[in-house]
């Protein structure tokens, strides 16, 4: 359900100082930039945990109201149907469009819309095409193995936190399988 516009300055526009909990405004959870209250609540996060959210100033012009809803990724390939085994099989994603000439999975989550610009992929490791963050990074790794991809790095627990490994999909590109903590 659309949010309802209100006159400048009022509940709910982003350009007001102060709006309650209802606003409009972009709000900064985690490290990311969310459209709405309404965006943390479609997203699964509780805005009762306030102290993961703080309220940023929109960094639109005035009058813009546009936003970024979601980030595809594109990969270009000779044949589709090597894709259904790694991304569908072992990944657990859903195909949501399949259209012959392409097709779209899915997984079940929702997060927001990101995008990483890299000189490395960390720890001295190339920048991967595409990371792709599980809830078992164990049982992946074991799908990976068992389906008879290779294992190009980890899977290890980098400085920063997070738990991952690299593998090569059937196309070539790099993907980083990671898990949070």
């Amino acid at each position: 359900m659309p949010m309802r516009r209100r006159p400048p300055g009022g509940l709910g526009d982003p350009r007001s100082v102060g709006d309650g909990p209802f606003c409009n405004r972009p709000l900064y959870v985690k490290g990311f930039e969310c459209q709405s209250f309404a965006w943390m609540l479609t997203a699964g996060l509780d805005p009762k945990l306030t102290s993961r959210y703080s309220a940023l100033p929109s960094s639109r012009p005035q009058g813009v109201d546009m936003a970024v809803r979601r980030i595809i990724t594109n990969i270009g390939v000779e044949r589709i149907d090597a894709a259904r085994t790694f991304y569908g099989d072992i990944l657990g994603m859903t195909v949501v469009t399949d259209h012959g000439w392409i097709v779209t999975f899915a997984a079940d989550a929702s997060a927001p819309a990101q995008i990483s610009i890299a000189t490395e992929g960390g720890s001295g490791t190339p920048v991967p095409d595409l990371s792709i963050e599980v809830d078992d990074l164990d049982q992946m790794h074991r799908g990976v193995l068992e389906a008879g991809f290779a294992v190009e790095y980890g899977p290890t627990v980098e400085p920063w936190g997070v738990r991952r490994f690299f593998v090569r999909d059937p196309f070539g590109r790099l993907v980083n399988i990671l898990a949070h903590g």
